[in-house]
């Protein structure tokens, strides 16, 4: 089954709806990994390492999402071709 995702939709949503998303992600990951979530003064960041996403929320809101690639260490900077998002 071939997982259809796109980043960029996260874009704007709050922290339940990000959860939801990356819950719903994760779910058929056995185990099913943990979700983390750090809270900063100016941002949190929720983070599910088994699949490389990182959100970053700002005023309640995403506004970045990190993308990463599995490394020996778990967790790396992604590098490959990200696909390119065109107006809808």
């Amino acid at each position: 089954m071939e997982l259809c995702f796109e980043a960029v939709e996260l874009l704007g949503l709050d922290e339940a709806a990000c959860r939801s998303v990356l819950e719903d992600l994760a779910k058929n990951l056995r185990p099913v990994p943990p979700l983390e979530f750090k809270s900063f003064s100016d941002c949190s960041y929720l983070t599910c390492k088994a699949l490389g996403l990182q959100i970053r929320l700002t005023t309640g809101k995403a506004d970045v999402v990190f993308l990463y690639n599995e490394s020996v260490e778990g967790f790396s900077r992604f590098e490959g071709t990200l696909p390119e998002v065109r107006n809808r």
